[in-house]
């Protein structure tokens, strides 16, 4: 029997790891996979490119599943930053946002950023009308065997036209 495949395989990955990430449940059973290969006898090197994990985070659920049990696989609290909105606030975005931008007396019809919000580009990205930034310059030439022809012939170039100069 031939093995199966799937078409598209890396942007099938992509999308399961984000289908995981989605919710608390799915990661749990993440988490309890990983754990579960590990006590059949793989090694957490082995486990977590497997999974799409660094090994080190597969370490942490089994030292935690030690020690907790099937409870410390589930989520905790995440540190971070606290929101500078309240609940409702943010329960009135979201309202908003289900519905369409000509309910909140927008003019548009759908939410596509910056069109939806009447809000000028040019001003945006160059405010004040100042001068545009310059484009960055890498710190390092590239080392390519026709560049360095090119730099020596400039050189030289630059060696003639100074002597020529001098002379005069």
């Amino acid at each position: 029997m031939r093995p199966l495949t799937i078409a598209e395989a890396a942007s099938a990955v992509v999308g399961l790891q984000q289908e995981i990430q989605r919710s608390e449940e799915s990661r749990y059973d993440h988490r309890l996979h990983g754990v579960l290969l590990v006590a059949q006898g793989m090694t957490c090197p082995e486990v977590g490119p497997l999974l799409g994990d660094a090994p080190r985070t597969v370490e942490y659920w089994v030292r935690r599943f030690e020690r907790e049990g099937l409870t410390g696989l589930t989520e905790g609290e995440r540190p971070g930053r606290p929101s500078r909105l309240s609940a409702a606030q943010i329960k009135e975005i979201n309202r908003v946002l289900r519905a369409r931008p000509s309910a909140a007396g927008l003019r548009a019809n759908l939410w596509d950023g910056q069109d939806t919000l009447g809000v000028d580009r040019e001003k945006v990205w160059n405010p004040a009308g100042s001068p545009p930034m310059p484009t960055p310059v890498p710190p390092f030439r590239v080392s390519a065997p026709e560049a360095k022809t090119n730099d020596r012939q400039s050189e030289s170039v630059v060696a003639e036209s100074a002597q020529k100069n001098s002379g005069s």
